[in-house]
């Protein structure tokens, strides 16, 4: 999900309207990979829906949005990382490949003893593979739109998202491509990040492109928990010369697979990335 050029205003699509009034893109979605206890009807469970790169996935990206929606009360909740094939921020490349990502992902999990907490959902990767060097940029509107109706088309419409951004992206969400489409199909779990939400909130606000409604609701989305800081970028830079034990944040299992593939210059040569990916 990367910036796209500010689009004129839309007001907010009613709740129960997403499956008609968002954006969509065509062809076969990878199924969500939801675990046994998920089955249908699936009443009362909330997917946690976190895109990003994960170039490479720390053990931040799994703990902070499982607290935050633990602090939040959202009861039974499955934690789905949405890899992509780009980053939303930045016009380089991935270091890792996504075959890597994903796999690292997994690793993860694993390490984390999150099976059945936690998922790889890997959608806008396969798009992005099937489309090749012509695959359109994939817009998070798109792609939530995509996971509402695999949901509804395999039996669990009880079950709800709510989108985990970091506080820097919910500054600059007014940006993103269809931002109230994409509120109307999931709320925001915002996680703090370098400053108290209150901060980040009268920022949102002074910036103008939110009602005073609208910003009780981002308000009512900032997770009580501490604001964090550090980030895969901050790894990568430490892995290039960090000694046998590697740095900090980084489980076991992703820390071999890095070593092993010599991924970031960690053991090895680094690897070219793949073909285009996410949009916002």
């Amino acid at each position: 999900m990367s910036p796209a050029p500010p689009a004129p205003p839309v007001p907010p699509a009613p709740p129960d309207a997403h499956a008609a009034s968002h954006p969509d893109e065509p062809g076969p979605i990878t199924p969500i990979p939801l675990p046994e206890r998920c089955a249908p009807p699936g009443g009362g469970l909330t997917l946690l829906m976190l895109g990003g790169t994960f170039d490479p996935p720390h053990m931040a990206h799994a703990l902070l949005p499982l607290r935050a929606s633990e602090a939040m009360g959202l009861g039974d909740h499955l934690l789905v990382f949405v890899p992509a094939s780009r980053s939303p921020h930045k016009a380089a490349q991935p270091l890792a490949p996504a075959d890597h990502r994903l796999a690292m992902l997994h690793r993860l999990i694993d390490d984390l003893s999150l099976r059945g907490r936690a998922v790889a959902w890997s959608d806008e990767i396969d798009r992005a593979a099937a489309a090749g060097p012509a695959a359109a940029p994939s817009y998070t509107a798109h792609t939530l739109a995509r996971a509402r109706r695999w949901l509804d088309g395999h039996g669990v419409p009880a079950a709800v998202m709510r989108l985990v951004i970091g506080a820097d992206q919910a500054l600059a969400f007014d940006r993103w491509r269809d931002p109230r489409a994409i509120l109307a199909i999931a709320q925001p779990l915002v996680l703090p990040r370098g400053e108290p939400p209150e901060r980040t909130l009268a920022r949102m606000s002074a910036g103008g492109a939110w009602s005073g409604p609208e910003m009780l609701g981002w308000a009512r989305g900032f997770a009580p928990i501490e604001p964090r800081t550090g980030s895969s970028t901050d790894i990568r830079a430490l892995l290039a010369g960090a000694g046998p034990a590697g740095p900090g944040g980084l489980s076991p299992g992703v820390l071999e697979h890095i070593r092993v593939h010599g991924l970031y210059g960690a053991g090895g040569a680094g690897s070219a990335a793949g073909p285009q990916g996410r949009s916002h």
